[in-house]
């Protein structure tokens, strides 16, 4: 059994050759991908040997094979193909710009991205290069994570598509309307003596509240 968060990401795999899924943790992803026919091979890949042990034992546990486990520091000793599915789940933004930041990124064409944090961030680097090819939510134990598909192509989107989601800010009321009472709760937080950054969040809300009356039409 896995969870909601890695179901959502499992359905966006279909039909691929191959999975390289960077700091896999576990592997379970890659996996199931594998036992559900969604992929032929894959390769799962840790920074640390030691993390890369639950990974080895849940190939054992579950006796797939096409799967090799891999010690790299993010493509560094990946051998990349124009067709492979990158995946990159419960990392930070920073982490994430780090691996994309390497040459051998330019050969991708599709990744899947699951940041835990600095959203807007992550749109903004990743569509220089990519577009949003689909998002998807999951709330589990308390918290939201945010599953991005992104594709290799360029599009245009504004400042609200990249702070939200170009899809998600269409479809998803109860997590835009969390973005704005947490937006709320941090504009009351800030002290007069920084100003600039109060009024640039309350714009950001004020976005933000015009788009959850879109919902309310």
């Amino acid at each position: 059994m896995i969870s909601l968060r890695l179901k959502t990401i499992l359905n966006l795999i279909n039909n691929e050759k191959r999975l390289i899924d960077i700091g896999c943790d576990h592997g379970l992803v890659g996996i199931f991908a594998l036992k559900e026919q969604r992929v032929k091979e894959v390769i799962a890949s840790d920074i640390n040997p030691k993390s890369l042990s639950a990974a080895k034992a849940n190939i054992l546990k579950y006796n797939v094979s096409n799967m090799k486990t891999l010690v790299s520091d993010g493509f560094d000793n990946i051998d990349l193909k124009e067709d492979d599915l990158v995946l990159i789940s419960g990392m930070g933004f920073k982490t994430i710009e780090h691996i994309f930041n390497n040459d051998k990124s330019s050969i991708i064409n599709n990744v899947i991205i699951q940041s835990n944090n600095d959203l807007y961030d992550l749109r903004k680097h990743m569509t220089k290069h990519f577009y949003i090819e689909d998002e998807k939510i999951v709330f589990e134990k308390g918290h939201y994570y945010v599953i991005i598909f992104f594709k290799k192509g360029i599009k245009k989107y504004k400042f609200i598509d990249l702070y939200l989601g170009p899809k998600i800010r269409f479809e998803e009321k109860e997590y835009v309307t969390f973005i704005y009472n947490h937006n709320k709760s941090l504009i009351d937080k800030i002290g007069n003596n920084n100003f600039i950054k109060k009024m640039k969040l309350s714009y950001i809300n004020y976005l933000i509240k015009n788009q959850i009356s879109y919902f309310n039409k």
